[in-house]
């Protein structure tokens, strides 16, 4: 009888233990797994394309937007300085006078004016004199139109003189004309509503003044802006479907890429408007707020921008784009890349047997990696024998943090220079040691205090100071409003105190302004000052060099700073007067609306007064040295800071009743909560810190 072996139980698990340890079962998994990254691969390429290519289109219809506003923003700006040039030639020509060298004043102002269509004068009698440009002659034409003798002359201006093609009737009267009646009745130049231009009806606006001799109106001059040609200031389209419209309120300026109303539907009574237009998605848009909209399964991107305003009411330019046009190019490189990363993908299967030394090398140098980036966080965090913890503020120098020393146990507050993308790298690195030397060489008890400065191990520059709690002048006036004659004048003294040392070591500060005098409580002394950012001193007497420009704040500026100017102690002292305006009236010395006209105000305009209110309140002894601050020639201003700081103190003991010691108290023991109230909560927005103030002023330096 023969017997049988006994069966194993373990042979199945060992079949396929042997099965995957096999050559073609692992051969297998390794192209699996590369099949799988491929795939994944492939994937994540086509997504990450098309987000960076739909992100580029996006900025590049804003950016579209930008350059058309500045276009446009450029055309309308010329209107005065045009009326300006032609205000003399106006009044010397008359309606009765030979009209050729006019129409050459005309035609001086015109030419070359991008958006402009028409220049003109008109007369009390009916007289009109312009010069428009004309598409069919090449160039610009002169027109006179008279109502004595309904006659209309046509003037070629290519030559020498003004050449006349013809004559014909015309009923054409400019007084009946809104830009006439509007400009006559106004003191000042005024904008047009919209309307539309003879003799095509495109719409329009119209720059017009009235000019005056002896009381009486002498001429109405005018610059023109219509539809056809500011149309030229929208470049070319970013995709055939554009849609672009510039319009005030409901009156259309200017389009692109939409058809225009036929002629028919073109009225003289009024200019025509986006319903005339008759374009769902423009209508649509214009009512939209957000940045996409849907019209008939049509998804379009909006780009809307205000563009200035004409008489208080805003230009608004609207670009709208298909999405499908505008990303067409970015998914066509998303695929493009998916086919590239398709390819590799199919080639690496042919390469599997190299996949587990890649995977290998991968994991080495993410690893190195790892450690790189984090010895650089830790070579972040730290400056020198600082720790940076918070960041307090930036401008435009650098950035802010909240510090303390390693050994010390100190705070203090660390100022980094800013170097990435800086065409004058030397030049602020030059500025960043200026302000540092600057800083340490001073002692006043009033000027922030300097702990270190120097270059940390990864080549940034760091200038270590002391860190103050309290508020500058700027945040003091626009969260409590105006203050009382005794703490400004008190506050304005001990600023002086600080200027007197400055200039004591033949330096200017030259940027005195609120953001940039800080108001603390040291130990048991209330509303103590604190001077910041020494970063634009100069040798007094040193005149900029040549193409520095003028530097400093233009709402605080001496006359003498603003013209590029030699510098002297009078400057700052002129910029402690302003401070001094803006603590009590809670508001600056001069309105204006950019840097060069603050700077013209300064240099031309009277000395400003204290509001009524406000002087009613002040001791004349404060209001007549505060004028003295800001007298336009520096010779009449107070002899030094030691000398007004002198003044200011007696005001500040005859005018204590004015603040009296428990309001002071009262002030800082509410602040004393705020800090501990933002020490609890380090994520609260911070206002302690010596230059996180000044950081927080946009207009920090000015460069003309």
């Amino acid at each position: 009888m023969t017997s049988r072996a006994p069966v194993s139980g373990t042979r199945f698990p060992a079949k396929v233990g042997a099965f995957l340890g096999s050559p073609i079962a692992l051969a297998s998994s390794i192209v699996c797994l590369v099949a799988t990254v491929g795939i994944v691969s492939t994937l994540s390429t086509y997504q990450s394309l098309r987000s960076i290519g739909v992100a580029h289109e996006r900025a590049s219809v804003a950016a579209r937007t930008r350059e058309i506003r500045a276009s446009l923003h450029d055309a309308f700006s010329v209107a005065d300085p045009i009326l300006g040039r032609l205000e003399p030639a106006a009044l010397r020509a008359g309606a009765s006078a030979d009209p050729a060298p006019l129409l050459v004043a005309l035609l001086d102002v015109a030419i070359e004016r991008r958006g402009l269509t028409w220049a003109s004068v008109s007369y009390p009698d009916g007289t009109f004199v312009g010069v428009h440009y004309e598409p069919a002659a090449g160039g610009f034409v002169g027109i006179v139109s008279r109502t004595t003798d309904s006659t209309e002359v046509r003037y070629s201006l290519g030559g020498s003189a003004p050449r006349e093609l013809g004559r014909s009737a015309s009923g054409y009267d400019p007084r009946s004309r809104s830009f006439y009646t509007l400009a006559a009745a106004s003191p000042a130049s005024i904008w047009t509503d919209p309307y539309p231009f003879l003799p095509d009806l495109h719409t329009g606006v119209t720059r017009a003044r009235a000019l005056r001799r002896g009381g009486e109106l002498a001429a109405v001059i005018t610059a023109d802006f219509d539809a056809s040609e500011l149309a030229k200031l929208l470049g070319a389209p970013l995709t055939g479907g554009e849609r672009t419209v510039v319009a005030i309120g409901d009156a259309v300026l200017t389009v692109h890429g939409v058809r225009m109303p036929a002629a028919d539907r073109l009225s003289a009574r009024r200019a025509f408007s986006l319903a005339d237009l008759d374009d769902p998605v423009l209508t649509r848009a214009h009512r939209a707020r957000g940045a996409r909209i849907e019209v008939d399964d049509e998804t379009y991107r909006l780009s809307r921008a205000t563009v200035g305003s004409l008489s208080g009411r805003p230009i608004e330019l609207l670009v709208v784009v298909p999405e499908s046009e505008l990303y067409a190019h970015a998914i066509a490189e998303a695929k493009s890349g998916m086919l590239a990363t398709a390819i590799v993908a199919f080639l690496g299967l042919l390469f599997a047997t190299l996949l587990s030394a890649n995977v290998a090398l991968l994991r080495r140098r993410r690893e190195q990696a790892e450690i790189e980036a984090a010895r650089a966080r830790a070579e972040v965090e730290s400056l020198g024998s600082y720790e940076l913890g918070q960041r307090i503020g930036s401008g435009g120098m650098g950035e802010v943090y909240r510090a303390r020393h390693r050994l010390l146990a100190r705070d203090a507050a660390v100022k980094v220079i800013k170097v990435e993308g800086d065409d004058d790298v030397d030049g602020s690195m030059r500025r960043f040691f200026d302000e540092a030397r600057t800083l340490a060489s001073l002692r006043s008890l009033h000027t922030v205090a300097v702990y270190d400065f120097g270059v940390a191990v990864d080549g940034r520059y760091f200038l270590a100071m002391e860190l103050l709690l309290g508020l500058d002048l700027d945040t003091l006036v626009r969260r409590y409003g105006r203050q009382p004659p005794a703490r400004v004048a008190a506050i304005l003294a001990q600023v002086c105190d600080s200027l007197a040392e400055a200039h004591g070591h033949g330096f200017v500060h030259q940027d005195v302004k609120p953001a940039n005098v800080f108001l603390c409580r040291l130990a048991e002394s209330l509303d103590f000052v604190k001077v910041l950012d020494f970063g634009l001193t100069r040798a007094i007497g040193r005149r900029l060099a040549d193409g520095q420009g003028v530097e400093g704040t233009p709402a605080f500026m001496a006359p003498e700073q603003a013209m590029g100017e030699a510098l002297s102690y009078a400057t700052d002292l002129y910029a402690v007067g302003c401070v001094g305006y803006f603590l009590l009236a809670a508001k600056l010395p001069y309105a204006a609306t950019d840097s060069d006209a603050y700077m013209r105000a300064h240099v031309s305009m009277p000395v400003p007064a204290l509001p009524d209110d406000v002087l009613a309140t002040t001791p004349p002894a404060l209001v007549q040295i505060l004028t003295r601050c800001l007298a336009k020639d520096p010779k009449h201003r107070p002899i030094s800071a030691t000398a007004l700081a002198h003044v200011l103190r007696r005001i500040a003991r005859d005018t204590e009743a004015s603040f009296p010691e428990t309001e002071l108290r009262a002030f800082w023991d509410d602040r004393a909560r705020l800090d501990a109230i933002e020490a609890a909560s380090p994520s609260a927005p911070a206002e302690s810190g010596t230059i996180a103030a000044a950081a927080r002023d946009p207009a920090r330096t000015y460069v003309a």
